[in-house]
């Protein structure tokens, strides 16, 4: 979209979604495991597979009481594509707000990777004008195609 946003499309409804504020790509298990146990063992002392890795991001993308946010390096949350674009590192944060011991952050990518899965985030408001934020953790990506407008 002209204002960086991106929009996913459901082939098995046909229908698109609505569009989306950032877009990120988180490494598989196989790139971030060694760091990820040594800074963070509390968390995944017991992850072993990709499988157990990817329940552990899901958990924190649809349990109450856990969250993800795109961050800066310097911790500062980021809510827009340009926002993403403008960071020099990006990471997502993930956060146990009843058990901070459980928060981690892993480096993502502001481009796609084959192997990496995407993560995008939207903000909106509900329909008591309440405000709501949508977290997806996407498929992994098999092929790159760029495509001349």
């Amino acid at each position: 979209m002209p204002d960086g946003r991106t929009q996913r499309f459901k082939t098995v409804t046909g229908k698109l979604d609505e569009p989306q504020d950032t877009l990120t790509f988180l490494p598989p298990y196989d790139s971030v495991k060694e760091q990820a146990s040594r800074f963070y063992p509390a968390v995944f002392a017991g992850i072993e597979t990709a499988v157990e890795y990817d329940q552990l991001l899901l958990s924190y993308a649809q349990l109450n009481g856990r969250t993800i946010r795109v961050i800066d390096e310097a911790g500062k949350e980021l809510a827009t594509a340009a926002d993403v674009e403008a960071a020099p590192k990006v990471f997502l944060a993930f956060i146990d707000k009843e058990k901070p011991k459980n928060n981690f952050t892993l480096p993502v990518s502001k481009e796609p990777k084959i192997g990496y899965q995407t993560f995008d985030t939207r903000v909106f408001n509900g329909k008591d004008g309440e405000k709501l934020r949508e977290r997806h953790i996407g498929n992994k990506v098999k092929e790159i195609r760029y495509v001349s407008p």
